[in-house]
């Protein structure tokens, strides 16, 4: 989308949990947490202090953020993409989502994890669910792929957005939260599959050390919960009737 509408290639992160990305905790899936900002090079150059908004400019959240600091030409252009993708997907008679892509990102995350922790810990059971879970994946969107032509209204279509609502609803909270969906994180970055993120200091702790049995508890339930929910969507997608 930012492609098509500004002729530039994006280059994107993993979102904060900040006040624009407020809905995690639910399963809310989102497009942009920010648009545009300054590149570093120009951050270096003006010696400024990271800030989450205002462009890079660090005038953001200051006295000083007036009118004069917007760039009409950049705001315009963020106005289109922003524009741009809104009408896009409401006029996509399926959800511009795809959760393959997501399977593949927790495979990644999951090798991350069992590398730091150094043979410490075990990852495969997790592993395998996910294995299982992408054969699932690719056979439902080889079976909605083709109802992309169709109405809004098609039943079919209906339902297939119907799953992949309820499928956002399992993957982003254990993707992006550790509360679940009655509290908020505090709005700091949150690791990938956050529960098992500890895996990432176990190899440099003590064997039979306090905080070695406590982390490797912590994750086994982190561990727990990530194949409960993989096992949910794992239902969700086998009960389908598409």
């Amino acid at each position: 989308m930012i492609h098509d509408v500004t002729g530039q290639e994006a280059a994107g992160g993993r979102p904060l949990r900040a006040g624009d990305k407020s809905f995690s905790n639910i399963g809310v899936s989102t497009f942009y947490m920010l648009s545009s900002t300054m590149p570093q090079p120009l951050v270096k150059e003006k010696d400024y202090y990271p800030v989450g908004g205002c462009g890079g400019n660090i005038a953001w959240h200051t006295e000083d953020d007036t009118l004069e600091i917007a760039d009409r030409d950049n705001l315009l252009r963020d106005m289109k993409v922003y524009a741009a993708a809104t009408f896009r997907a409401a006029n996509s008679p399926l959800y511009p989502l795809d959760f393959r892509a997501t399977a593949r990102e927790f495979t990644r995350t999951l090798a991350r994890y069992q590398e730091a922790a150094q043979g410490r810990f075990d990852f495969a059971p997790a592993r395998a669910e996910v294995e299982d879970l992408e054969d699932d994946l690719e056979r439902f969107y080889d079976t909605v792929s083709p109802l992309s032509s169709r109405p809004l209204t098609d039943p079919q279509v209906k339902r297939a957005n119907e799953i992949q609502r309820r499928l956002a609803r399992v993957f982003v909270p254990i993707n992006y939260t550790r509360s679940g969906r009655f509290r908020h994180d505090p709005a700091v970055n949150v690791p990938a599959l956050p529960d098992l993120e500890p895996a990432s200091r176990l190899g440099r702790l003590e064997p039979g050390s306090d905080d070695y049995r406590i982390t490797q508890i912590h994750l086994i339930r982190g561990r727990n919960r990530l194949i409960a929910a993989l096992r949910e969507a794992r239902r969700i997608l086998q009960e389908a009737r598409i």
